[in-house]
């Protein structure tokens, strides 16, 4: 029924190359991700063609099945996963040695998926430079494989008539998951099984449907299909970006292009005549092996060099990837599957399978259990080591995770610092307010009085404006705040990324990984369109902000964090390590070095949100500026991020527990006479 069709290796090139484009940073190929997703439609039209042939054949066999896997999976997996250990224990810091160590067992127990999705929370380190962060997708169709080949057995018996009608609602029921995760859950759609399974889907649909009818490759506009099918692929690859919700309903696009190349691909025309070019097929024989090579290249340069690596830097790593991944085919993964039962039997494939498994999942767990191996470090570096980890103890017990969780008797245990038993401040705000909830609990708590912490991952502490999926969480939160007795309010967010939108570029090297934001009102008029979305987003802040002051609140208003732009613990550990050239951003100070970005580049950024700021007038509101605390200050003309030892931030925007202590203190001193005022006056 199937034989070697050279457009699909050709297909395969498209989707690995877009991938490799994609993790090597090239903002051309935003939606380059999209290449995973060919790839399952590829692996679920060819594993459904095999499996109906060998039913049809009376020669399909589960375990028959399994070994074919293994050999075609195992052998340059495994070779990628032992040439990954040096560079590991040379370039990884404990804490990330540990999550190595983590995700090295979960690839050899195919649900790395599942550790990743996990993993991939606010606060997290850069998850690009983790060299197994590519093997999610081998789990999704490992974990399909157990699953899917029953189901389709199961489908093909009898006349199957009922087969066609499975797969759809499979693959409709997962498409239907995938829309509403991606909406809120976004994690979940991109990580998991069920939001991928359509998928793969739709291409066992096509095999199907060649098993019961033949092929379409005859057609007579079978070319004009193919070449709309090969554009629908580029043009999303083109278009797609970080901001795209994917898998979800524009995920159709895509599959629909590879499921239209599948059908018609072997119709003589444009589409084939480029799929077909042999420098194409030749990249798409080798592309499990440059799939498999080409994330622990990027990820041990990005672990290496002090800032992204210059574009002729990454052209030398795209070419290093082609080169070992065609050693890796050449010499490991084509002979291993070449292999037949009297040089290699079933059983010792099983056997080999169940050892290295056993050797990699025992050497990530040691990796764990011995602490990311610290001791390859000087101890004097142990400080700038554990900063990435200076966060709030309740930081994973305090940060929202959705609105349903909010103000029960758990969670106000769990997140009132402080004094439990004195007089309640609460502190609403995104990542940003977390980051200083633990220390601002602990000042309010010498002074007799509490805390209580309400802050979820990005969400601007603001009624009426609209990003992600904090208008729920935000109206639960009003309601809460303004029906109880609690006078003072602590308002901080991370303003200004709400206007700015675009990750920051300190000018200086250090550009932030993330994604675009888009905050906006939820409703406006006719006349408010008209306006700039900054503008409405600096409006809207004012308003609001005067409508708590009226309702009776006492706010102190804590004004936007410096942003560094680069992961400070990372930075300033590298700097040590190798060196920095960059004089002014990594300069002597005392015994040591303080690492800094330019003022003026932070005021450039936040003069909008600064003015707007500024503009709020009421006699009840008071003002706490980090900048003031943090720029201009120990080194003219520059935002401090580390100072000797004390490294300021725990990444690349939000302060650790040590930069918050700079004035904190002073946000409690002026709690405390807020307190002591409103008492004095209710005794007069």
């Amino acid at each position: 029924m199937i034989g070697y069709r050279r457009e699909i290796d050709g297909l395969r090139a498209v989707a690995v190359v877009s991938v490799l484009l994609f993790h090597a940073g090239f903002e051309t190929f935003s939606g380059g991700y999209l290449g995973v997703d060919v790839f399952f439609v590829i692996s679920g039209y060819l594993i459904s063609a095999i499996i109906m042939k060998g039913q049809q054949d009376a020669s399909f066999s589960i375990l028959g099945f399994y070994e074919r896997r293994a050999r075609r999976i195992l052998p340059a997996l495994f070779l990628v996963l032992i040439s990954c250990l040096p560079f590991t224990w040379l370039w990884l810091s404990p804490g990330q040695m540990e999550g190595f160590g983590r995700s090295l067992i979960s690839v050899v127990l195919f649900v790395s998926n599942l550790y990743f999705w996990s993993e991939t929370d606010y606060f997290n380190e850069d998850v690009d430079e983790n060299p197994l962060l590519h093997t999610w997708s081998l789990a999704v169709e490992e974990q399909f494989y157990i699953i899917f080949p029953l189901i389709l057995i199961l489908c093909l018996k009898g006349q199957g008539r009922f087969a066609r009608l499975i797969l759809i609602s499979i693959g409709l029921a997962s498409l239907a998951l995938a829309e509403h995760w991606s909406k809120i859950a976004a994690s979940n759609a991109f990580y998991l099984l069920p939001t991928r399974a359509w998928e793969l889907v739709a291409g066992a649909l096509v095999a199907y449907s060649e098993f019961r009818r033949g092929s379409a490759a005859e057609s007579r506009l079978g070319w004009l299909w193919s070449l709309l099918g090969l554009l629908l692929i580029l043009l999303s690859m083109l278009i797609f970006s970080d901001g795209t919700r994917h898998p979800s309903i524009y995920s159709v696009v895509p599959i629909l292009g590879t499921v239209l190349i599948i059908i018609y691909g072997r119709s003589q025309g444009i589409a084939y005549r480029l799929l077909t070019n042999r420098l194409v097929v030749s990249i798409g024989l080798i592309s499990y092996s440059l799939y498999l090579w080409h994330q622990p290249v990027f990820a041990f340069a990005r672990l290496r060099f002090l800032l992204e690596p210059a574009v002729p830097v990454k052209v030398v790593l795209i070419a290093l990837a082609f080169f070992l991944a065609y050693v890796s085919w050449r010499y490991i993964e084509r002979p291993f599957r070449q292999l037949r039962q009297g040089a290699f039997t079933r059983k010792w494939i099983f056997a080999y399978a169940a050892f290295g498994s056993l050797f990699f999942a025992g050497i990530g767990s040691l990796g764990v259990t011995a602490g990311g191996f610290e001791q390859r470090f000087d101890p004097s570096l142990q400080a700038i080591l554990q900063a990435g980890n200076d966060k709030s103890p309740r930081r994973d017990d305090c940060m929202i995770k959705g609105p349903n969780n909010l103000f029960t008797d758990k969670f106000f245990q769990r997140c009132t610092l402080g004094d439990l038993e004195g007089p309640k401040v609460i502190l609403w705000g995104d990542s940003h307010a977390d980051a200083i909830a633990w220390e601002l609990g602990q000042e309010l708590g010498t002074m007799g009085m509490g805390l209580t912490q309400i802050t979820k991952g990005a969400c601007i502490p603001i009624m009426g404006l609209v990003r992600g999926n904090c208008v729920k969480y935000n109206k639960k939160t009003y309601d809460y705040i303004f029906s109880n007795d609690d006078d003072i309010l602590v308002l901080m967010a991370r303003w200004t990324r709400n206007t700015e939108s675009g990750p920051y570029d300190n000018g200086e090297g250090g550009i932030e990984s993330g994604k675009t934001w888009q905050t906006d009102l939820v409703r406006m008029d006719e006349q408010t369109k008209q306006l700039s979305r900054e503008d409405r987003v600096f409006s809207q802040i004012q308003k609001v902000i005067l409508s708590y002051l009226a309702k009776g609140k006492k706010i102190v208003l804590v004004y936007p964090v410096p942003e560094a732009g680069w992961n400070v613990p990372k930075y300033v550990l590298k700097s040590l390590l190798y060196g920095n050239d960059n004089k002014q951003a990594f300069s002597p100070y005392k015994d040591g070095y303080a690492v800094s970005t330019s003022y003026p580049a932070f005021l450039s950024r936040n003069q909008g949100m600064l003015s707007a700021l500024d503009g709020i007038e009421h006699p009840n509101l008071y003002r706490v500026k980090p900048h003031e605390y943090l720029c201009d200050t120990y080194i003219k003309g520059r935002c401090v991020n580390s100072l000797g030892n004390q490294v300021l931030y725990a990444d690349d925007d939000h302060l650790s527990r040590t930069g918050s202590r700079l004035f904190v203190g002073d946000i409690a001193k002026i709690i405390q006479s807020i307190s002591e005022n409103t008492a004095a006056t209710a005794e007069r």
